[in-house]
C-alpha cells in the first residue's frame, strides 16, 4: 500500500481538558457531524502540521503504521474522501490542598505511667497543636486527538470537520503504549462515544 502525505494548514478547535485514569482505562471522547458517516472503507489523505515537533512526528509515524495495519486506504489528497490530521499534547492541572501535620503533643512530657486519676485525665486531655501547610498536587496526562475533514477538492462547501476524537491517559506513555492508545482510538473511528474504555490489544 502506498502512503501519501499532503501539507495543508488546518485550523483545529481546542480539545476539552480530560483526565485519564490508569486503573479504569483511558478516557475517549468523540464527536461526529450527523450528516456524515465516515468508516475505514473511505479513502483518506494524511495531513502534516506545519513545523511539527519531534513528538508530533513520532505520533504521525505510529498513526500511519496502525491505520495501515487496520486496513485504512491512504490515497493522494486529490482522490481522498477525507483529510485526517492529529495533535498530541501533555496536559498539567494543579490542585491546591492543605496538609495538616501534628506537632509534639504536650502529653509527651508527662509520666509514662500516671499514678493518679488526675494525672491520667490531664495526660489524655492535653492539647496538641498542628502545622497546616498549603501544598499543590500536580495532575499530568497525555492527550492524542484525531480530526477528520471533508476534502474540498471532492466535496462542495469547503473544508468542514466531520469527526473528532480524543483519548487521554497517564503522562508516562512509552512508544509501545502510544501504539496501543492509537489502536484504541481507531476502534472508535467515525463513531460517537464518551467515557472510559478498555485498551486495545
Amino acid at each position: 500500500m502506498t502512503f501519501y502525505r499532503v501539507m495543508i494548514f488546518l485550523s483545529l478547535p481546542l480539545a476539552s481538558l480530560l483526565t485519564g485514569c490508569a486503573t479504569s482505562g483511558p478516557q475517549v471522547n468523540t464527536w461526529r457531524d450527523t450528516q456524515f458517516s465516515p468508516t475505514m472503507t473511505n479513502t483518506i489523505a494524511m495531513t502534516d502540521r506545519p513545523k511539527p515537533t519531534a513528538e508530533d512526528a513520532q505520533l504521525g509515524q505510529i498513526l500511519v503504521t496502525e491505520m495501515q495495519r487496520a486496513g485504512f486506504d491512504f490515497v493522494p489528497a486529490a482522490q481522498a474522501d477525507y483529510l485526517l490530521t492529529y495533535v498530541t499534547d501533555n496536559l498539567t492541572d494543579e490542585q491546591p490542598y492543605l496538609q495538616s501535620l501534628p506537632q509534639e503533643s504536650l502529653a509527651s512530657n508527662r509520666p509514662l505511667t500516671p499514678q493518679t486519676s488526675g494525672q491520667i485525665l490531664e495526660t489524655y486531655n492535653a492539647p496538641s497543636s498542628r502545622t497546616v501547610t498549603l501544598k499543590t498536587f500536580v495532575f499530568r496526562s497525555k492527550e492524542i486527538s484525531l480530526y477528520l475533514y471533508t476534502n474540498p477538492q471532492k466535496q462542495a462547501g469547503g473544508l468542514k470537520m466531520v469527526w473528532q476524537e480524543t483519548i487521554t491517559a497517564g503522562k508516562s506513555v512509552t512508544a509501545e503504549q502510544e501504539h496501543i492508545l492509537v489502536r484504541t482510538l481507531l476502534d472508535y473511528f467515525g463513531k460517537n462515544h464518551s467515557g472510559r474504555v478498555d485498551l486495545a490489544q
